[in-house]
């Protein structure tokens, strides 16, 4: 018996949507240029089993600067790729239901409307599981 608030895992029967997933969000909506935008990237095993070798990418639109990226308050060392990727270090294994949680800080230098597009994929999911969030960036 789990009392609620305790951690109770998910009941086997609820519905899963079999994917290895990731979400974006960030913390402030219009913002303004040279202002740092913190955003958190979660990457959620949504699957019955667990999953090895994930993969995240994020991809930055021209004129937003990378600051820094944390996993548990540490800093996350990435790959800058030549097509403007950022690959993020590899998780060996996610267990079901484990979630990740990035987070991770912008620095636009125009303004703009920032697309910011994350994607996922693994072992057991070949096939890319992406999300977009976008962000308005004026002018003070």
């Amino acid at each position: 018996f789990n009392p609620p608030g305790q951690g109770a895992p998910p009941a086997d029967d609820r519905q899963r949507s079999n994917q290895l997933k990731v979400e974006l969000s960030d913390y402030r909506d219009p913002t303004i240029v040279n202002e740092p935008v913190r955003y958190n990237l979660i990457v959620t095993n949504d699957r019955a089993e667990p999953d090895r070798n994930v993969r995240v990418l994020l991809r930055l639109p021209s004129g937003v600067d990378m600051q820094s990226i944390t996993r548990d308050g540490v800093a996350v060392t990435v790959e800058y790729l030549r097509d403007g990727s950022i690959a993020f270090p590899n998780i060996q294994f996610i267990r079901p239901d484990e979630q990740i949680v990035y987070f991770f800080v912008i620095v636009p230098r125009l303004p703009q409307l920032i697309e910011l597009q994350a994607q996922t994929y693994s072992d057991g999911q070949q096939q890319p599981f992406s999300t977009t969030e976008t962000t308005n960036v004026n002018v003070r």
